[in-house]
């Protein structure tokens, strides 16, 4: 091989592993900024025990999946701005993607009240920095 196929092979390579990366940062495989670590939390690799609870059934009318043609490109829909929920029985704010809380409160699903404790275990999503301001003082004050 001469300098040239190894630039390009160099470059490939590159690319290739800079997409990986990026993937597994968006399914929440690795960190994208800081340390996984929530306050209080077990250390990172260990699994919270329950996320989430199951929803509840309902009836629903089926809704037919949306299809593409060969021209067109179904886009997933935008991701929140974080997440807030529950880990291990407390409030916790999540990254959009990812089960692994960044910021876990001293605040216990257990006191507030069924309607609230039956909303934060389906996880409510904020779309800005604002509105995660006033859910978590809602919840904290």
């Amino acid at each position: 091989m001469n300098r040239k196929h190894w630039v390009v092979l160099t470059a490939c390579c590159c690319l290739t592993l800079t997409a990986l990366l990026t993937v597994a940062a968006l399914l929440g495989w690795i960190p994208l900024f800081g340390s996984s670590r929530p306050r209080g939390g077990k250390p990172p690799g260990t699994v919270p025990t329950q996320l989430t609870a199951a929803a509840p059934p309902t009836q629903t009318t089926a809704q037919p999946l949306p299809t593409a043609t060969a021209d067109q490109v179904i886009a997933p829909g935008p991701l929140p701005f974080a997440r807030v929920g529950v880990w291990e029985g407390r409030l916790a704010v999540y990254p959009p993607v990812g089960d692994v809380p960044e910021r876990v409160f001293d605040v216990w699903l257990s006191s507030l009240p069924p309607a609230e404790q039956e909303l934060l275990t389906r996880t409510i999503e904020v779309w800005d920095e604002g509105e995660l301001a006033r859910v978590l003082e809602d919840y904290t004050s």
